[in-house]
């Protein structure tokens, strides 16, 4: 997902990157695989066709996230152009019209699905998971308890994508891979408690650390970004614009020739020093 959401960034939105968010990502991404691999050797599918399948499903729900990202972005750039009071498109709406457009193709295609993975009446079934749904002992509320948690969920993510980022959202998604083993070790209903290893302490350390690192180098890129809008508002040329892919690694372009537009030059390395107007106050 976060791969995927990063490719979709820098295409749709020419999203750049530096190279402290990369890391970030490169370590939450690498400690989620980590952390998979060893919860699936205790058991479960290890088919490849299966897990294709489910790499290239994110694939889709990662262009769905960057474009909401853009969809709010695109917005507030349209309320400020026309004086709106409200910058930012109501997260509540944006939420409450997606699902409601859900729950028309919901139906339909669950549907579709199971005619096609079983030869059963799809109504009878359905009839009868309802009939559980009503009447088993537990069943509705703990619908209901989950139903309340998934709305809130839903919620923060609409929010972090219009506060944040997608891949800010998907990368503090990570951090459910190993929360939910530690949420293993309460015995819950039907399924019971289990145990964690070392290494899932070592994976949720790693995992936040990536996701607060890709946050403050969130923080980096927008001061280089206001730094050259101020150079662009200004028409100095004398002072080259930071480039902010991969940064600091290319810090800066040197100009073919003497007095001529730095930023129209080769991107060099340069120092990895960090510019002092990052520190202003």
């Amino acid at each position: 997902m976060v791969p995927f959401t990063l490719m979709w960034s820098c295409i749709l939105l020419g999203a750049r990157y530096i190279s402290e968010e990369l890391l970030g990502v490169a370590l939450v991404v690498a400690m989620t695989i980590a952390s998979a691999v060893l919860s699936s050797a205790s058991g479960g599918s290890s088919s490849i066709g299966m897990s294709i399948l489910c790499l290239l499903s994110t694939l889709f729900q990662a262009l769905g996230q960057v474009i909401r990202e853009a969809m709010f972005h695109d917005y507030s750039e349209y309320a400020e152009e026309h004086g709106y009071k409200n910058k930012n498109l109501n997260v509540f709406a944006v939420s409450s019209s997606n699902h409601t457009f859900g729950i028309i193709w919901v139906f339909p295609i669950s549907i579709l699905v199971e005619l096609s993975r079983t030869s059963e009446n799809v109504l009878d079934v359905m009839a009868g998971g309802f009939q559980t749904l009503l009447h088993a002992q537990g069943a509705m509320p703990a619908f209901v308890v989950f139903m309340i948690i998934n709305v809130c969920f839903n919620i923060t993510i609409y929010l972090l994508v219009c506060y944040g980022s997608s891949l800010l959202t998907f990368v503090s998604l990570k951090l459910t891979v190993p929360l939910s083993a530690f949420m293993s070790l309460i015995s819950w209903p039907l399924i019971g408690a289990d145990t964690i290893t070392w290494f899932e302490w070592v994976c949720l350390v790693v995992i936040l650390a990536g996701v607060i690192i890709f946050r403050h180098g969130n923080g980096v890129r927008d001061k280089l970004e206001a730094e050259n809008e101020r150079l662009d508002e200004t028409h100095d040329k004398t002072i080259p614009k930071a480039i902010i892919c991969f940064w600091p690694i290319f810090r800066h372009r040197k100009p073919a020739k003497d007095n001529a537009d730095p930023n129209r030059g080769v991107a060099i390395n340069t120092s990895f020093c960090w510019p002092r107007f990052l520190f202003r106050k």
